[in-house]
């Protein structure tokens, strides 16, 4: 199966989620990897406020190319940290512009916080994609940067295939 593991990280935390889960993929199937990018300085305090009055406002910042065509993958996996208890701006901008083509794919989400928003994140990206998905993965930011959130992503890597 070929998957496309598709993700915004400002913080890189989802960043490494998103590369041990595709590379969790690549040892069995075909994965790529995607960054969202969407040229808007979010670093520093300033971008986390930013950040978070986006989300609120549910502005969907114009993206970059993703630089591949996604009806030539069989499964979507989309990743978001949770900001304000909702998922990123940048998600929310690719979940909107990609429905039609999510719609027809196998998919699945995940998303990385610092200690809750994770049932109502994934109620947006189910409400604005219209796709239920086929498996969901929470990870806490601590968990991931301690690295003991390998055995959740084996476990969510093993329901993806």
């Amino acid at each position: 199966m070929k998957t496309l593991v598709v993700y915004y990280s400002r913080t890189h935390t989802t960043q490494k989620a998103a590369e041990i889960i595709a590379d969790r993929l690549g040892e069995t199937d075909e994965a790529d990897i995607i960054d969202l990018k969407d040229n808007i300085d979010r670093s520093g305090v300033g971008g986390y406020l930013r950040s978070g009055r986006d989300v609120v406002f549910l502005k969907k910042p114009k993206l970059e190319s993703l630089g591949k065509e996604l009806n030539s993958y069989d499964q979507v996996v989309v990743g978001t940290p949770i900001w304000a208890w909702n998922m990123s701006a940048p998600v929310r901008s690719f979940m909107t512009s990609n429905k039609d083509i999510l719609l027809t794919k196998n998919v699945s989400f995940f998303c990385t916080m610092g200690s809750s928003g994770d049932t109502r994140c994934f109620q947006q990206m189910q409400m604005i994609s219209g796709v239920e998905p086929n498996v969901t993965l929470s990870l806490l930011t601590k968990d991931v940067h301690a690295k003991q959130a390998f055995e959740q992503i084996n476990e969510f890597v093993k329901k993806l295939r």
